[in-house]
């Protein structure tokens, strides 16, 4: 449900700006190893997304769902309303931080010229920790209009939002996909879900992507329609996963020596947006691999010299950056301790992780071998 976004130019702010590991804030081996996520988190604890859309759209559960909270909003506001300006916590997930706006309901004419301060400032911050790493922009369907200062929004968005990662977010896509069943019900045809998903995305183009394209001057516009509905839960984890590609295209490594060191060159912004879901597994298995294999996976299995460390000391990193990257609700600290003795099993999870981290995933015999 999603075309091909539009090419995002390269973002090149300053090294404090790109969210990068330098050598200033490189992990280094000084007494206790240090687990490599700890530099991506110095630099970017938090992923920060603004989210704008009238209220009842479903913007509250889809959070929730996919970052894996209950109720991002302060408790002393209005249900329905929202501060722009108000960062948004939960206790239940510290690598995420939310602001949420109105949308631009009738009568609020204060709101568009609120939204555009804030991105302008967020935007232009040079602590990469401040900036707004992406946008989601929402719509209901089976609704046919898009009010007037989100179309406001959309004719300034260049100016507005720059390449800021944005996502236009179709919610209760489950209601779109019923209206077309029970019409084809009544007509007596015969159909199969993919072609249910075709006709509800023709839906889609005819009714909204052709106007924000006109609206936007833009042709190609990265877009998902998701429902919290347990028929469609993949779709939250697409969209989880279209946030991120988009997240790695626009804070992207410009540091050479970086790129030889990490060799994937994922800026802390990206790796801090794949923690902060809680949805698509790939991600953190993918940033498993990006983080975990920088330097204890390789000395580990190479048997190089650990400055005097043991591999006790080195398989205990590498769990610390497993749970980092999974970001588990653990308040007990549990899975953090090097010292749980969680069982037999847990240690034969870190080799095959391990492995895994090395290896080309789903290629290699001696892989298959050790996950059996």
């Amino acid at each position: 449900m999603q075309t091909q976004p539009d090419t995002v130019a390269p973002h090149t702010p300053i090294p404090a700006q790109s969210g990068l590991l330098t050598s200033d804030t490189k992990p280094t081996l000084t007494g206790l190893l240090t687990p490599t996520t700890e530099g991506f988190l110095e630099l970017c604890p938090r992923f920060r997304l603004l989210i704008i859309g009238k209220t009842e759209v479903g913007k509250t559960s889809l959070i929730n769902s996919i970052f894996g909270i209950d109720g991002a909003r302060p408790a002393h506001e209005e249900r329905g309303k929202a501060n722009i300006e108000t960062p948004l916590y939960s206790e239940l997930n510290e690598h995420f931080v939310l602001h949420d706006s109105n949308g631009f309901e009738p009568g609020e004419n204060n709101n568009l010229a609120d939204v555009k301060r804030f991105i302008e400032r967020r935007k232009t911050h040079s602590d990469v920790n401040e900036q707004l790493h992406a946008v989601w922009l929402f719509f209901q369907v089976p609704v046919e209009l898009i009010e007037t200062g989100m179309e406001e929004l959309l004719r300034d968005k260049s100016s507005i939002l720059g390449n800021i990662p944005t996502i236009f977010v179709f919610t209760k896509y489950d209601m779109l996909t019923e209206a077309i069943e029970r019409r084809w019900v009544l007509e007596k045809k015969d159909y199969t879900e993919e072609q249910l998903n075709l006709e509800a995305d023709q839906y889609l183009k005819q009714h909204y992507i052709k106007c924000i394209q006109e609206l936007t001057g833009r042709n190609n516009i990265p877009y998902i329609a998701v429902s919290s509905s347990p028929r469609y839960k993949d779709t939250l984890k697409w969209l989880a996963e279209l946030t991120h590609e988009k997240v790695s295209e626009y804070f992207v490594p410009q540091n050479t020596q970086l790129l030889r060191q990490y060799s994937s060159g994922a800026s802390a912004v990206a790796v801090v947006t794949a923690i902060a879901q809680r949805v698509a597994t790939e991600l953190h298995i993918a940033e498993s691999i990006n983080v975990g294999k920088r330097r204890f996976w390789k000395a580990f299995f190479s048997g190089a010299n650990l400055s005097g460390h043991t591999i006790q000391d080195c398989l205990n990193v590498i769990h610390t950056d497993i749970v980092k990257v999974w970001n588990f609700y653990d308040p007990s600290g549990l899975l953090s301790s090097n010292d749980s003795g969680i069982s037999c099993l847990s240690w034969w999870t870190r080799l095959t992780g391990a492995a895994a981290m090395l290896l080309p995933l789903g290629r290699s015999p001696t892989l298959i071998h050790l996950q059996r």
